[in-house]
């Protein structure tokens, strides 16, 4: 005698797969001493701070890697609401703030950049450090929003770790920041001196001259770096008169630490060799 399946799914293949969820970034702020709390203050700061990188992870996989990109505020709707975090209930008794990243995918310029790509992206910014590995790509945004951190660990924590997980669940690799890390990234920091772009005179000798393309190098005695300029035509006939001599530029000149770049000329003045 044949005996029935007595389950009602007993026929029925195993076919599919598991729905995605939201990739997931988990940050835990260890207490410093064994402490049982935590300020208001600290708690804030780490999860407004954690919120600002994931954004400039946002712009990253959206616009592409920046490293001079530095200000949120231009971020459209569409990328913050990409990039924003929602905090889960706390776990008692624990540190731990669960975050999730929800919102639909938004079009790139290639492909549709989704919330995963958000948290990968995150993970590759975290880990740049820790592996002392890409660090150069990371927007000097985050990475002062990343030495920030650092108030937070001054002020009452031995370490701040993030773990995150993607659609399907699987984690990534879990990134602690402490004192350490944070001094990579200043280092990284300090060696990025912005450029500043002001208006000044420059003095020196200018030794290439296209007159086609309104370009010209300048050989200063103060630094081995020719620096390269721009000009109106209306300048033209003194620079040409100047060619191969000392010379005194006014414009805007962009310079990075003491080191001249580049010059805008705004007038142009042969100096006397006399």
């Amino acid at each position: 005698m044949r005996v029935a399946d007595p389950s009602p799914l007993g026929e029925v293949p195993n076919t599919g797969r598991s729905p995605a969820i939201p990739p997931r970034i988990n940050t835990r702020i260890v207490p410093r001493d064994g402490s049982h709390g935590l300020s208001a203050k600290s708690l804030s700061e780490a999860i407004d701070l954690t919120q600002s990188i994931v954004s400039y992870a946002a712009n990253d996989v959206f616009h592409g890697p920046n490293p001079d990109f530095a200000d949120l505020r231009s971020l459209g709707s569409d990328l913050l609401q990409l990039s924003k975090l929602t905090i889960e209930p706390f776990e008692e008794g624990s540190f731990v703030i669960p975050a999730r990243l929800e919102a639909e995918g938004i079009p790139g310029s290639k492909s549709v950049v989704t919330t995963q790509s958000v948290a990968e992206r995150f993970v590759e910014m975290m880990s740049a450090f820790a592996q002392e590995k890409n660090a150069s790509l990371v927007s000097i945004g985050a990475i002062q929003a990343i030495e920030s951190l650092d108030r937070v660990l001054h002020r009452e924590a031995n370490a701040i770790e993030f773990e995150s997980f993607g659609t399907s669940g699987a984690a990534f690799s879990r990134v602690t920041v402490d004192p350490d890390y944070i001094g990579r990234v200043r280092t990284l920091r300090t060696s990025r001196q912005p450029t500043l772009n002001v208006l000044d005179v420059i003095e020196g000798t200018i030794t290439s001259l296209d007159i086609r393309e309104n370009k010209l190098q300048l050989s200063m005695s103060t630094q081995t770096r020719r620096v390269t300029g721009t000009f109106s035509s209306l300048y033209l006939p003194s620079l040409l008169e100047a060619l191969g001599r000392r010379v005194r530029l006014s414009g805007y000149v962009t310079r990075k630490g003491r080191t001249c770049i580049s010059v805008n000329v705004t007038s142009a003045t042969q100096i006397s060799e006399d």
